[in-house]
C-alpha cells in the first residue's frame, strides 16, 4: 500500500468560519480521551485547523457557524513563516477535500446528512447537482 497523506476529523467548531478572498478558515474541537495509569478517563480537547478553498470556501461560509458539528478529510500541511520578530515558526492545517456536516437538518432538507464532496479533490469544485 502506498504512503498516503489524509485526515480525518469530526468535531465541532469554535467559532465561525473566517473567510479571505477564496479561502474558508476555521478550527474544529475534537476528543481526545484516553484511560490514565489509574484508571480514570482523561479527557482533553485537541483544535484541528482546517482550510477550504473555492466551492468548498463557499458552502462553509454559507452554512457552517460556531458550534456547527462536521466531519472533515483533507490532507495535513504544514507551512514555514517567519513571526514579526523574525523567528521561524510553522502552522499547520488540514486542506479540506470533503466535509459532512452532522447537525440536524434544517426545515425543509430531506437528508439526515449534509455531504459536500468535490467533484474533481484538485480543483476543489462541486458538481450542480448537491441537493442543498
Amino acid at each position: 500500500m502506498p504512503d498516503m497523506n489524509q485526515c480525518n476529523f469530526t468535531g465541532r467548531l469554535g467559532k465561525d468560519p473566517v473567510i479571505t478572498g477564496e479561502a474558508a478558515n476555521f478550527s474544529i474541537a475534537v476528543d481526545d480521551s484516553y484511560k490514565s495509569k489509574t484508571g480514570e478517563k482523561v479527557s482533553q480537547t485537541e483544535w484541528v485547523n482546517v482550510v477550504a478553498f473555492g466551492k468548498t470556501a463557499e458552502v462553509v461560509e454559507q452554512y457552517l457557524r460556531k458550534g456547527s458539528r462536521v466531519q472533515v478529510t483533507g490532507k495535513f500541511k504544514t507551512q514555514k513563516y517567519k513571526d514579526n520578530e523574525g523567528v521561524e515558526k510553522y502552522s499547520t492545517k488540514i486542506h479540506m477535500e470533503r466535509m459532512v456536516m452532522l447537525d440536524s437538518k434544517p426545515a425543509g432538507d430531506n437528508d439526515t446528512q449534509r455531504e459536500a464532496a468535490p467533484s474533481k479533490a484538485a480543483s476543489q469544485e462541486f458538481d450542480d447537482d448537491i441537493p442543498f
